[in-house]
């Protein structure tokens, strides 16, 4: 008995044994009534033996499989359920051993078909409470394996910092005082201005009573 890996066509991986290898009945594992359009499609290896995938390259478009596959074939279409089996040989029809292929095997295989994924433990990553070794150091003290790192003299020119910001509203408050100012100003000019005015019509209607009382008393003698 073997046990050989199902990829059903929602991405669920569940394990089924096979009792006898026949490569040319895999598709009654994949649940359908024949075997048309359903063949072996790619080939991984994986700790000194190979990994299999059969399936069918042709079918309905709701039957599409959802799972993303390893390269070679990662951007190819297969519907329904895939077939994985675990074989001793590159050419599977040359194979004479087949062995168990869990799930957890699997993802393990996946995983590394991708380009596996970034050890926590590496000993070439550093923590913040870690101290970053000089010569790995940028001048703002960040690590140069931390990627894409932005230095000050390359910040956008467009950023207004919020304090920034601030003063210009306060600078805008200021003219307006200064507005207010200028046109207090203008008005207390304006008000000295009729003063003056009513002032230089107050003289000249003194004066000129002035001059008929003379006139009057002129009159007044000649008489």
């Amino acid at each position: 008995m073997v046990k050989i890996l199902l990829i059903q066509k929602t991405g669920e991986l569940k394990n089924s044994n096979l009792n006898s290898v026949d490569l040319e009945l895999l598709y009654k594992k994949a649940g359908f009534r024949n075997g048309n359009n359903f063949g072996w499609r790619a080939c991984w290896p994986h700790d000194n033996s190979f990994i299999s995938l059969y399936c069918r390259d042709s079918g309905r478009e709701s039957t599409i499989n959802k799972y993303d596959l390893p390269p070679p074939i990662d951007t190819n279409l297969f519907y329904g359920t895939l077939v994985c089996i675990k074989h001793d040989k590159l050419d599977i029809k040359d194979s004479t051993v087949f062995s168990d292929l869990t799930v957890v095997e699997w993802e393990n295989c996946y995983n590394k078909l991708f380009g596996g994924f970034e050890d926590l433990n590496n000993e070439d990553s550093y923590s913040d409470e870690e101290e970053i070794p000089a010569h790995l150091q940028t001048k703002e003290g960040y690590s140069k394996e931390d990627g894409f790192i932005v230095s000050d003299e390359d910040e956008c020119a467009d950023y207004v910092d919020d304090d920034d910001a601030g003063d210009d509203e306060d600078d805008d408050n200021l003219d307006d005082g200064e507005d207010d100012n200028l046109a207090e100003h203008i008005s207390a000019d304006s008000d000295e201005s009729d003063d003056d005015e009513d002032s230089d019509e107050l003289e000249y209607e003194s004066e000129a009573n002035s001059g008929s009382e003379l006139s009057y008393e002129e009159y007044l003698s000649d008489d």
